[in-house]
């Protein structure tokens, strides 16, 4: 088994909150892809297109204060503890959307605890030639 297969392995399980028995870090969210906009001119309203689908995400604590949560982890925890933190912008980590390029991603949003956040910022971590991690900012 090669090293990207291995690593790969390890995300996949990190993702699906399989990597340590009784840790859980990842929450699910609803990643929102806006399609083309019409116009009705009967009506005069403007109809957006939109598809969603459910991702998994670790959240990440401030990286501009440098702050942990209260818990002094490096992830924030999951579950009603997450609707304590009244955050502008929220940081998380998650796989990569299949055929979904950074620039397209920048024009989406994602719905955590029905609050929705525009995508902001989009880094890639590779593996060799292999996608391996979004860290993803939203506002």
């Amino acid at each position: 088994m090669s090293l990207n297969a291995k690593v790969s392995g390890i995300v996949d399980k990190l993702f699906a909150d399989k990597l340590v028995a009784g840790l859980q870090l990842v929450q699910q969210a609803t990643w929102i892809t806006s399609g083309s906009s019409s116009f009705n001119a009967s009506t005069g309203a403007v109809v957006s297109q939109e598809s969603s689908q459910t991702v998994n995400i670790i959240m990440l604590p401030d990286k501009t204060t440098g702050s942990r949560d209260r818990l002094g982890t490096t992830a924030l925890p999951v579950g009603a503890e997450f609707r304590e933190f009244n955050m502008a912008s929220i940081t998380f980590v998650m796989k990569p959307i299949a055929n979904k390029t950074i620039p397209q991603a920048l024009r989406d949003e994602i719905e955590i605890y029905s609050t929705r956040y525009q995508i902001r910022n989009v880094s890639s971590s590779y593996l060799g030639a292999q996608e391996m991690v979004w860290e993803v900012t939203a506002k």
